[in-house]
């Protein structure tokens, strides 16, 4: 796989996350509340499916540790092997 770069990502990946996803967020906590498992899971990020200009699909979002949040893609690694990761993800600039 290629690396690709911010200027791959298709515009509407480009517009803020909060903004976009707010209430993915919202529904998403609530499902993990009302959920029967009441593990100590610890939510650091999130995730969305989007498709990049070439057609292949990706995931956007962000991670945050320590109150600092980070902008992230994730890609599949096509040129994933024995003991490599699956997916590669890259902070987001901007």
């Amino acid at each position: 796989m290629s690396k690709r770069s911010a200027n791959e990502i298709t515009d509407d990946s480009k517009m803020s996350m909060q903004d976009s996803h707010q209430t993915q967020g919202v529904t998403s906590s609530k499902q993990q509340e009302n959920s029967s498992d009441k593990s100590k899971h610890v939510k650091v990020g999130a995730h969305w499916i989007k498709k990049a200009k070439d057609g292949r699909q990706f995931m956007s979002g962000y991670i945050e540790v320590n109150g600092v949040r980070v902008k992230v893609v994730t890609f599949k690694n096509d040129y994933h092997e024995p003991g490599r990761p699956e997916f590669l993800s890259y902070a987001v600039e901007g």
